[in-house]
C-alpha cells in the first residue's frame, strides 16, 4: 500500500524458487516406513554391482517386523546406463515415453502386497530419493499399460 492507503503493486518479474532435486544417487540400503502408516514397510538391499560402468542393482523385500507394502518384492537398478544393467526395461522405458531422468528404474516381482493393481507383477517402477526419504512411483496401470507418467506413488521414511 502507498501513503495514501492505495493498494500498489511491483512490476519487476516474479521469482521463482525451484523444487528439491531429486536423485537416486543418495539411496540408501535399509528399512523403510511408509510415511502415511509406520506399521507396514520395506527393506532396502544393495548396491550389488552388476558391471564396470558402475551400475547397481538393489532389491525392495518384507522388512522384519513391519507389516508388507507395495512396491515389494521388487528389483531396481542405479547407475549412469539403464541398458547396461537391464536392456529389456531400458526398452520399456523408452516405450512408455519417459523422460524423467530423476528416477532409478526396476520391476514388481511378484505381484505387491497391499495395493492396488498399479503393483501387479512386472509393473515398471521408478525410485528417487530426497534426505531421508525415498519415493517409489508405479508407471504400469492396474491393465498392464505402461504411462509415461507415475500412476501411484508411495513416499518411506528411512528408520534404520
Amino acid at each position: 500500500m502507498d501513503a495514501n492507503g492505495n493498494l500498489t503493486y511491483a512490476t519487476t518479474t516474479p521469482i521463482a524458487t525451484l523444487s528439491p532435486t531429486l536423485s537416486s544417487a543418495n539411496i540408501q540400503a535399509g528399512v523403510y516406513t511408509d510415511s502415511a502408516n509406520s506399521a507396514f514397510g520395506m527393506q532396502v538391499s544393495g548396491p550389488a554391482s552388476i558391471g564396470a560402468g558402475g551400475e547397481a542393482q538393489w532389491s525392495i523385500t518384507a522388512a522384519t517386523g513391519l507389516n508388507c507394502v507395495a512396491p515389494e518384492p521388487a528389483t531396481f537398478y542405479t547407475g549412469p546406463s539403464l541398458v547396461t544393467a537391464n536392456a529389456t526395461l531400458a526398452a520399456r522405458v523408452k516405450s512408455a515415453g519417459i523422460t524423467a531422468i530423476q528416477y532409478s528404474f526396476g520391476l514388481v516381482g511378484a505381484e505387491a502386497c497391499g495395493q492396488d493393481g498399479n503393483w501387479n507383477s512386472n509393473a515398471l517402477i521408478g525410485v528417487t530419493a530426497i534426505g531421508s526419504q525415498l519415493s517409489v512411483s508405479s508407471f504400469t496401470h492396474s491393465n498392464g499399460t505402461d504411462s509415461s507418467t507415475p500412476v501411484e506413488t508411495v513416499i518411506f521414511n528411512f528408520l534404520k
